[in-house]
């Protein structure tokens, strides 16, 4: 609050609001909030933004985890295989992953995909053949037809992508964030966003 910024939870944006060919603000159920500007930040949705006359092609890709408590710890730095990798927690967990599927918003565990998890765990480190599993999940995604983020200005004036950072959102939130904030407010982004602009999937 202190840099007057206000975080409004669950109320999630159906879409822009366009007044005179620009965005005015965005609608989130029957409430209208006004802005000049919006930055489309909404991860394995972002396609899914009504209003936007051109929606970055933002597909969600399912990936599922399975969780271990070890102790004594049996990793201590992240251990990555060609198929998958597993992560320490401070905590003692040791989470291991993960799956790379096209089922739309489907967040499910599977049978199958948790198969696909233990086996990559086993291959990495066999030891984990007689360790509980304590908690298994599913996460989704923002993947691009290309795997690059979308970086950028979209397809009407005041409305910016920050999407599709796939598997290294964390990693990258935060860079990716800073550059659209710039570039939505006419600075230099401080990065070159060429290679991410959303409009290298437009069809000539």
């Amino acid at each position: 609050m202190t840099r007057g910024v206000s975080l409004l939870c669950g109320r999630p944006v159906t879409a822009l609001l366009i007044e005179t060919g620009r965005v005015a603000g965005v609608r989130t159920g029957a409430e209208t909030l006004r802005a000049p500007l919006v930055v489309n930040a909404a991860g394995a949705w972002a396609g899914r933004l009504g209003g936007d006359p051109d929606p970055p092609p933002v597909e969600p890709v399912r990936g599922q985890i399975a969780t271990f408590v070890v102790a004594p710890a049996l990793v201590r730095h992240v251990v990555w295989s060609a198929r998958g990798y597993l992560v320490p927690r401070a905590d003692g967990r040791l989470l291991a992953g993960s799956t790379l599927e096209n089922a739309g918003f489907d967040k499910s565990v599977t049978a199958g995909g948790l198969r696909t998890v233990l086996d990559i765990a086993l291959e990495i480190a066999p030891r984990l053949v007689d360790v509980p599993v304590v908690e298994t999940w599913a996460g989704l995604r923002p993947g691009t037809p290309d795997g690059w983020p979308i970086l950028g200005a979209g397809g009407v004036p005041g409305l910016f992508h920050a999407a599709g950072l796939y598997r290294n959102g964390i990693l990258l939130g935060p860079l990716a964030g800073e550059a659209v904030a710039r570039l939505a407010l006419g600075r230099p982004p401080g990065i070159d966003l060429a290679p991410f602009a959303p409009t290298r999937f437009r069809v000539p």
